[in-house]
């Protein structure tokens, strides 16, 4: 049986860790690594690591020994736990790892602590971007904030859900590095944070102060995969000012994947390259093509 793993980053009890980890193991045995075929990772928000605490859980064939987390998925000043446990080729498993704990770095960016940076919060009176006669900042299911990188202004609320944006921040899409695969870096990242009862779908309109370019799309981002394009579960309105988003706890939109009740949606738009419009069309007519060709063949 392989042996379980030995852990190595972020050490036990360990401060001040940043807000995108990389968690790293070693082989207890010199032989494992020959039989080595998946890393089962976990991290959670507390040492219990039942599926309600539970942030990351995921099954990896490519990060064996180490696991990279994305920056869009702790909060500042929080204590958090990880563990990891390995497969080998028969698919046998080691037992756990110690479990470590570890604290984030307190960036005091929230001090009145109401999920929004102090340095974006909004506490104008007079915006309204979806024109209900009732001011953004004080209705309950919405959260206004400030571009980062300009003066827009975005109020997102939840539709189907009081009180469900935990928190919401824009960041600075030169702070990560990813594949590009939209041909265009977002103007801004939007990261929300929202509660659902467990596997529910949540509905947000966001709401913008500057129209978004007519041939952008929204993309959530991935920590894997880069951009994704969200066309399948977002839409904008005539004046390109609102965008109606559906979330899903643990699928769509949600990028730890976990039926726990948190979504997690860093997103932004961004407009898709010549050479992918290109190549998917080339892909359609070629489909087309076959596609008249069998039709005669009958």
């Amino acid at each position: 049986m392989i042996t379980k793993p030995t852990t190595i980053s972020p050490q036990n009890e360990s401060d001040n860790i940043s807000m995108s980890p990389n968690f790293t193991v070693a082989y207890s045995s010199s032989s494992d690594y020959i039989s080595h075929k998946k890393t089962h990772w976990q991290l959670s928000k507390d040492d219990t690591f039942i599926i309600s605490s539970l942030i990351i859980d995921k099954i990896s064939e490519t990060n064996l020994k180490s696991y990279a987390i994305s920056q869009f998925i702790l909060d500042e000043n929080k204590t958090y736990y990880w563990r990891a446990r390995f497969y080998n080729e028969y698919d046998p498993i080691s037992d756990w790892s110690e479990v470590n704990s570890f604290s984030t770095i307190y960036q005091y960016s929230d001090l009145n602590y109401n999920g929004l940076p102090d340095n974006q919060e909004i506490y104008d009176e007079t915006i309204d971007l979806d024109n209900d006669n009732t001011a953004d900042i004080y209705q309950s299911n919405t959260k206004c904030l400030q571009s980062i990188i300009d003066q827009t202004i975005f109020s997102i609320k939840s539709i189907n859900y009081e009180n469900s944006i935990i928190s919401c921040r824009t960041i600075n899409p030169e702070s990560i590095t990813t594949v590009n695969n939209t041909g265009h870096i977002p103007d801004v990242i939007l990261n929300l944070k929202i509660a659902s009862q467990p596997g529910d779908s949540v509905k947000i309109n966001l709401y913008s102060s500057k129209a978004i370019p007519t041939d952008a799309k929204w993309f959530q981002y991935d920590i894997q995969s880069g951009w994704i394009d969200y066309s399948e579960y977002s839409s904008f309105n005539s004046d390109r000012k609102q965008i109606s988003f559906t979330l899903k706890d643990g699928g769509h939109g949600d990028i730890d994947s976990i039926n726990n009740g948190i979504i997690i949606f860093p997103s932004g738009y961004g407009i898709m390259n010549k050479s992918e419009i290109d190549s998917r069309s080339s892909s359609k007519e070629a489909d087309d093509e076959n596609c008249f060709i069998n039709i005669l063949s009958y």
